[in-house]
């Protein structure tokens, strides 16, 4: 049976994994510092300032963190790791 999956922002990675012998999608967000910021309820300069500051060396690291072409991408669990899990549960538009 097929399902339609709800539309997910561009920015979005989709893995397709088995459990059980079923498929499971999941989806693992990357964003902008703007855009990280605005999902976790902070100010928009907030992860871009942490940035600079260092906050985000262990998940630079880890490669949580990577530039892109001059843009910063801040995967979701390097965001959970430095601010805890996010205030807002809505999708980045």
């Amino acid at each position: 049976m097929r399902r339609r999956l709800k539309s997910l922002p561009a920015n979005c990675i989709i893995f397709c994994i088995i459990v059980e012998g079923k498929y499971s999608i999941t989806s693992f967000m990357t964003a902008t510092p703007p855009e990280a910021a605005k999902q976790w309820g902070l100010k928009k300069d907030t992860v871009r300032a942490a940035l600079t500051r260092g906050l985000f060396d262990k998940q630079i690291e880890k490669g949580l963190v990577r530039k892109s072409e001059g843009t910063w991408l801040v995967h979701k669990q390097a965001m959970v790791e430095v601010y805890g899990e996010p205030i807002r549960t809505k999708e980045v538009e």
